[in-house]
């Protein structure tokens, strides 16, 4: 999450390409596989940010 100026890399921060440099590759150092990563980044979000009308789903 990059919220202030300090976070920024001109300011001595990680800066926005934290997550895609470090952190991912630290994930499948740690064992996850390329699929799970895919889950984390891709998928997880796609899910929680698409919304259903209560309605729509009612009618499931």
């Amino acid at each position: 999450d990059v919220c202030t100026k300090l976070q920024l890399r001109r300011y001595g921060g990680r800066g926005f390409s934290y997550v895609s440099e470090y952190f991912l590759p630290e994930l499948r150092r740690l064992g996850l596989s390329r699929e799970q990563v895919r889950r984390i980044v891709v998928e997880n979000p796609r899910r929680v940010l698409t919304f259903v009308s209560p309605r729509a789903e009612l009618s499931r």
